[in-house]
C-alpha cells in the first residue's frame, strides 16, 4: 500500500509533515522490514493529530499495526480516545472498541469513563441544536445516546468492570443530556447499581441524578439521591489523569 502513495502529495486537511511519516511507518511496519518502527511512531501520530482526516490516516495505520502484530497497549488506546475527544470525532473511537479482533484496543476503565463523558457531552450539544437546526442534530444526538451504551455493554468483553466509575460515567453523561428518554436511560441504569451493597455508583453521578430531579420539580428523588450521597462507602471520581509506565501498562491509582 505505502508505495503506491505518494509522499509529497497529502491528501486535503492532511500535513505534509504527518502524511510523510505516516507512508514511512507503513513501509516499516512490514513483518520483513529491517528496522521496524517504535511505538512511540503511532503515539507521535495520534498526539499531533489536529484534523478528522489526519485521524482516518491513524487509523490505517493503526490497522497495519495490529495485522502485523505490533503491541497496543493501554496508553495506545487512551491516547486514542484523546485523540478523537481533542478533534471532536468519537466515531472512529467507537468504530475501534466495536471490532475488538480487528483493532485489538486495551480499553482501562478511566478511558471508557473519560470517553462516555464526552458522549454524554457531545449528545446534550447536538440536541441543543436540534431545536434550530432541526432533524439531523436530533439524529446524531440519538446516536451519541446509544454510542454511550454500545461503548458500556463492550466493556466486559474486554475485562473491564462495570463497576462504580463505568457506571457513574454512564449516569453523569446521561444526565447531561437534556431529553427525557435519556433521563429514562440515567434512572434504569442507576437502579441497577443502588440496589447493590455498597451502591456501585460515584459521588459525582448521585450529584447529578439529585440536580436533574430537581430541575424536573421531582423533590421527593432529589432528597434521596442527596442522602444516598452522605453514605461513607460511596467514593467520588478519581480527578488525577490516568498515568502509565513505560510499557503503557496503567498505574494503579494509590490510596
Amino acid at each position: 500500500m505505502a508505495g503506491k502513495l505518494d509522499p509529497s502529495s497529502p491528501p486535503e486537511r492532511v500535513r505534509a509533515e504527518l502524511w510523510s511519516l505516516f507512508i514511512a511507518t507503513l513501509l516499516r511496519v512490514d513483518k520483513d522490514a529491517a528496522s521496524p518502527p517504535r511505538r512511540r511512531v503511532l503515539h507521535w501520530i495520534l498526539l499531533n493529530a489536529e484534523t478528522k482526516e489526519e485521524l482516518d490516516m491513524a487509523l490505517t495505520l493503526t490497522l497495519h499495526w495490529r495485522k502485523n502484530t505490533f503491541p497496543i497497549t493501554q496508553a495506545t488506546t487512551h491516547i486514542w480516545a484523546q485523540a478523537c475527544v481533542r478533534t471532536n470525532y468519537p466515531d472512529i473511537f467507537v468504530t475501534m472498541l466495536m471490532d475488538r479482533w480487528k483493532y485489538r484496543q486495551l480499553p482501562v476503565v478511566q478511558t471508557i469513563a473519560y470517553f462516555i463523558r464526552f458522549l454524554g457531552g457531545e449528545a446534550a450539544s447536538a440536541y441543543a441544536k436540534s431545536t434550530e437546526s432541526g432533524d439531523d442534530m436530533a439524529i446524531r444526538g440519538d446516536q451519541l445516546l446509544d454510542d454511550i451504551f454500545r461503548v458500556f455493554a463492550l466493556l466486559p468483553y474486554y475485562d473491564v468492570a462495570q463497576g462504580a466509575s463505568a457506571y457513574g460515567a454512564l449516569v453523569e453523561a446521561c444526565c447531561e443530556i437534556n431529553t427525557e428518554e435519556a433521563w429514562r436511560r440515567a434512572l434504569v441504569a442507576s437502579e441497577e447499581v443502588l440496589s447493590c451493597d455498597p451502591p456501585q455508583i460515584t459521588l459525582e453521578a448521585l450529584k447529578a441524578l439529585e440536580n436533574r430531579s430537581r430541575e424536573r420539580g421531582e423533590t421527593e428523588m432529589a432528597d434521596r439521591y442527596q442522602s444516598l450521597a452522605t453514605r461513607a462507602d460511596i467514593k467520588p471520581t478519581r480527578k488525577s489523569e490516568a498515568t502509565f509506565d513505560k510499557k503503557g501498562n496503567l498505574v494503579p491509582d494509590k490510596e
